[in-house]
């Protein structure tokens, strides 16, 4: 068997998809500060909205395998 259905290969790729969402994440908060919105107000806004993408990236990317490994794909 290859790919996700053993159970190392999606843990590494599952360790990666961290990683992913941390970029994105910081890329999305910067994206804000690129903008020109660097005031307290927007600096919080920015941060939720930069962890909500960063946890979607994450939680959406990593169903996949744990999708195959449960065998519901």
């Amino acid at each position: 068997m290859h790919g996700f259905p053993v159970w190392w290969m999606s843990l590494f790729y599952m360790v990666a998809m961290v990683f992913l969402a941390l970029h994105l994440g910081h890329g999305a908060w910067s994206m804000f500060r690129t903008l020109g919105l660097e005031s307290k107000r927007y600096d919080r806004l920015a941060k939720v909205f930069a962890t909500a993408v960063g946890i979607a990236v994450f939680v959406g990317n990593s169903l996949i395998p744990i999708a195959v490994l449960t065998g519901i794909v």
